[in-house]
């Protein structure tokens, strides 16, 4: 059975705990491809009010993995050889991603009906 992103996020809540991080947002929102969710959490200030000076720049980026459960964490810095690995290709939006996430974002694209 497939890991949903409403079970990624409860999934990724449970390790962040574990972690003993009980302060950071888990977006509503994310990306996917066949094997991973890409579920964003940090700041509300930027997942959910798009501020941008509260851009964590390096941060690690989560993943959970759609077929195991298994949360793993990536970013440039962090754990890159997962990071920039075919596994992560072609990671679709899913939900009401903030235009200010969405790479090569053009405004004319938005379908405002």
């Amino acid at each position: 059975m497939e890991v949903s992103f409403e079970q990624a996020r409860e999934l990724l809540r449970l390790h962040l705990l574990s972690e003993g991080d009980n302060s950071s947002y888990i977006a509503d929102w994310g990306f996917g491809n066949v094997q991973w969710w890409d579920v964003p959490c940090g700041r509300v200030e930027l997942l959910v009010e798009c501020n941008q000076e509260f851009l964590e720049v390096g941060a690690p980026a989560w993943f959970v993995n759609k077929l195991t459960g298994e949360v793993r964490a990536g970013s440039a810095g962090f754990n890159p050889d997962f990071f920039f690995s075919d596994e992560l290709g072609g990671m679709e939006p899913y939900g009401d991603v903030p235009a200010m996430f969405l790479q090569n974002f053009n405004p004319e694209d938005v379908d405002d009906s």
